[in-house]
Formats: structure tokens, C-alpha cells, sequence
């Protein structure tokens, strides 16, 4: 007994910070007696991690890297060399912290035994003189800005539409006639809760039987070890996935559209050294056939947190109202364990992205 509550409380209560930014809260501890301490720490910790099982001729073993962004420990009560007692009740200590400005995006991404994150956390830790620290965590987001406006690749598409096509031929002797396909997008930059429209055209002359069509929004990530002695992984994870029925005709046209669900930008590795990440929207024509490889059309595109300013004009002639919320990732929501960590500092957490309402509205007159 004697610690009735012990928690975390962020004074923002969506725990979503830019770099630069001061995050603050409160520790809050619940006594049933009175109690003699050090003091209350708080530690604010930034990290990326990657670890992958890596075959070799003698077996697999984990390869993994590390990066440290922020590390600091300081007293809210207290201190080191004092002690102090604590009454029964609660107790609220204040804290205030100042982040860095060169701070990637938190991360988190699980593959069976591929993992990779970006995490920031901030513990509070009960410095007690004669026995074993109490301790509690709390993840929060850290969303550094990418601006698409500012990005070429993802301007470029006003000058022309983005078109990719590619074409396959059958057989060992002679060739068949082609099975060509294509995909084609308005532009390259996007923002979480944007709609992507695509426009896809199969034409079908080879003879070779279509099984279906997919059409994917994917993420490769590329995992790094150590920059000095840098082993990488590259690895992808399907966000979206359409399917359309078994294609009885020669040509299909179809327009399809594709919201872009909670997930971090493309920028993540300007500023992280062992983690990557890049978009594509892909379409895939699975034929009929033993041993034939699937035609795959792929469009690299870019995804941001500040929309393109000129996309608007492809939603309607309206004017356009964008409000963003913050909202859970896509990718991962489990039960935190780092390292050193004792049974009292396991917390739910996923990342929060900013995701955008596109609403239309009438200007007023």
C-alpha cells in the first residue's frame, strides 16, 4: 500500500507536439499515509529503434539499430541530495519541457519480427532513499512539418497529369500480343483524409485470361542499423487494398478513389538516420497463367501535413474549408515495453497524424 495513484497528465490533451514546441503537464501521486522521499523526477526521452531477423549461412540472428534524439532527467520536487516527506492525499507537480527543432516524426511499425519506431516518452520516477524507484510512463506524438508546397516532387504534377503504363508479353518462342496497363493521378503530394482519385485503363491483347485487378496504397519502409556499419531491410505494408471481380473483356476503363487513412509523412527520414519511408500507388492485373509474373504498375507519391494549396481546385469550383484533427495511426495500437521498463510503466499508445476535412462551403456574401 501507500500509493493510491501515480499518473501522467499532459496540459494538451491530444499529447501532439511540434519540434520546437514546450510540452507540459502534471505528475499526479495519490498517498493513503505519509510518506519521506528524494524527490519527483521526470525524464523526457526521444528514440528510434529498428530490428529485423537477418539470414546467414550459419542461421539468422537480429540485426538492429539505434538512434537517440533527447535524453534529459531533471527534479520537479526535491532533489538528489534532500529529502522530503509527502503527506497523504494528492499531490500535483507541475513540469515544462522544450524539444528540440531537428526532431523527427514518431513511428511505430510491427511486421511479424520486423520492427521499427520513433517514440517519445516522458516518466516520472518516485526517488525513494531506501528502496526501489516507483516509476510510470507516458508516450505522446511529435509531428515534424512537412509542407507540400515547398516540396518540387509534389508541385510537378500541375504541369501534367501523372501517367505510368507498362506492357507484358507471353510466351517462351514467340511473343503474344501485349497486355498493357496504366494508372494515372492528378498529382503526387497528399495529406492524410484527402482523397486520391485514380484513373485506371487495362487493355487486354494478349489472349492470357485475367484473373482480377488490385489496386494498393503502399508504404516501404527501409530499416538501417548503425550508420557506421549500416546493414539495411527494405520492407512494405499494404494500407489500402481494392479489389475489383474477374475481368471477362478485352479493355477496362475505371476511375476509383482512395482516402488516405492516419499515417506519417514521407519526411520522417530527413531527419531520422536508420528509418524511411516512401508512398506508392500500385495496380496489379493477375493473369491466368503458370508461371507468369503479374503486370505491375507502380506512381511513387508523396504524403505531407500541410496540404497543396492549388489540389483544392481539383475538389470543386467551391471555395474549400480544411479543419485537421488529430487521429490514431493506422499502423499500430499495442502495449509499450521499453527497455528497463518495470511493470508499472506499460501504457496503450499509437501515434496521432494530423488527418484533414475537406468540406465545402459557400463564400458569404
Amino acid at each position: 500500500m501507500g500509493i493510491k495513484e501515480f499518473k501522467i497528465l499532459f496540459d494538451n490533451p491530444v499529447k501532439t507536439y511540434s519540434p520546437g514546441e514546450t510540452i507540459s503537464g502534471r505528475v499526479i501521486l495519490d498517498l493513503d499515509s505519509v510518506k519521506k522521499c528524494r524527490g519527483i523526477k521526470v525524464k523526457v526521452s526521444g528514440k528510434a529503434l529498428t530490428r529485423w531477423a537477418r539470414l546467414y549461412a550459419y542461421g539468422t540472428r537480429n540485426v538492429q539499430g539505434r538512434e537517440k534524439y533527447l535524453s534529459s532527467i531533471f527534479y520537479i520536487a526535491g532533489g538528489k541530495s534532500v529529502e522530503i516527506n509527502l503527506n497523504s492525499g494528492e499531490h500535483i507537480f507541475p513540469f515544462e519541457y522544450v524539444l528540440p527543432t531537428n526532431l523527427p516524426t514518431s513511428y511505430e511499425l510491427k511486421l511479424l519480427n520486423d520492427q521499427a519506431h520513433i517514440r517519445y516518452i516522458v516518466k516520472a520516477i518516485i526517488d525513494w532513499p531506501w528502496k526501489s524507484d516507483n516509476e510510470i510512463e507516458a508516450a505522446f506524438t511529435v509531428i515534424s512539418k512537412y509542407d507540400l508546397n515547398a516540396d518540387p516532387f509534389a508541385l510537378c504534377s500541375f504541369q501534367e497529369q501523372i501517367f505510368e503504363e507498362r506492357t507484358k508479353t507471353f510466351g517462351i518462342f514467340s511473343s503474344s500480343p501485349p497486355l498493357t496497363a496504366s494508372l494515372s493521378l492528378p498529382f503526387r503530394g497528399y495529406v492524410p483524409g484527402q482523397i486520391i482519385p485514380v484513373s485506371c485503363n487495362v487493355n487486354n491483347q494478349s489472349g492470357i485470361e485475367i484473373n482480377d485487378i488490385k489496386l494498393r496504397m503502399k508504404m516501404y519502409a527501409t530499416f538501417s542499423s548503425t550508420p557506421f556499419r549500416s546493414i539495411k531491410k527494405i520492407v512494405s505494408k499494404t494500407i489500402v487494398k481494392e479489389r475489383m471481380e474477374k475481368i471477362e473483356r478485352d479493355f477496362l476503363s475505371f476511375n476509383h478513389e482512395i482516402i488516405v487513412p492516419p499515417i506519417p509523412p514521407s519526411n520522417i527520414g530527413t531527419t531520422c538516420n536508420i528509418i524511411s519511408i516512401a508512398y506508392t500507388i500500385e495496380l496489379e492485373v493477375e493473369v491466368n497463367k503458370v508461371l507468369s509474373i503479374n503486370l505491375k504498375v507502380s506512381a511513387p507519391i508523396v504524403i505531407g501535413t500541410i496540404p497543396l494549396a492549388n489540389c483544392l481546385s481539383f475538389a470543386n469550383s467551391l471555395s474549400i474549408k480544411i479543419s485537421p484533427v488529430y487521429e490514431k495511426s493506422t499502423f499500430v495500437v499495442e502495449q509499450l515495453t521499453e527497455e528497463n521498463d518495470t511493470e508499472h510503466t506499460m501504457s496503450l499508445f499509437a501515434p496521432k497524424y494530423p488527418v484533414y476535412s475537406f468540406t465545402a462551403f459557400q463564400e458569404d456574401k
